[in-house]
């Protein structure tokens, strides 16, 4: 997969602060979500990690990673990103960890930090939206509230569990929709759907 760098610095507007975040990429089920924002414009640009790039093989060599560069890339792109005249706050997850690399290479200055507010509030509703529209029970998702939620850790664990028991109601039929890459989640599931063809 080639990356071209099209970032330009420019002269304009200072000290804006843009924000990048994930969702979905620890989830069982479906794809994963990379989203920015112009924290001063609310401008909100989401693209999305397709899910065969979590399949066993693709996670292995970190394709998920190296894709999410591309998108932050093409999204900093459409927001018209100034290079190191805008500050950069980068969400801590893991799929972010080739991203750092590349930053600091390519001299863009970034920091990590907790996101929160509306570009988190967007990411997890493109998710459930995701979900819904396979068919998971929406009733059983409750979006989080990032100015009350104190127990995210719970929530997402919670949310592997309503998706882990979604697929063995119906294993063979949506086993497709199951990130494979994640080795000890979906080994459990497969797991638990042999013990219920006993």
């Amino acid at each position: 997969m080639r990356i071209e760098t099209l970032l330009n610095c420019d002269n304009g507007i200072n000290f804006l602060t843009v924000q990048i975040d994930d969702s979905g990429t620890g989830d069982i089920v479906g794809p994963a979500f990379i989203g920015l924002t112009r924290v001063e414009t609310g401008t909100i640009i989401i693209k999305e990690i397709p899910l065969e790039l979590f399949n066993e093989i693709n996670w292995l060599y970190k394709k998920p990673h190296s894709y999410a560069i591309q998108l932050v890339i093409e999204e900093l792109n459409e927001l018209n990103y100034r290079i190191n005249e805008e500050k950069i706050i980068l969400c801590r997850a893991s799929i972010f960890d080739m991203l750092r690399t590349f930053f600091m290479q390519k001299g863009i200055k970034s920091e990590d930090g907790v996101i929160e507010g509306s570009l988190q509030t967007a990411l997890e509703k493109k998710v459930l939206s995701y979900l819904k529209q396979i068919g998971v029970d929406q009733s059983k998702l409750d979006i989080i509230d990032p100015a009350t939620d104190q127990n995210k850790d719970e929530y997402y664990h919670d949310r592997n569990k309503i998706l882990r028991e979604w697929v063995l109601d119906d294993y063979k039929n949506r086993l497709k929709y199951v990130k494979t890459g994640f080795k000890k989640a979906f080994a459990r599931i497969k797991a638990e759907a042999e013990q219920k063809k006993r």
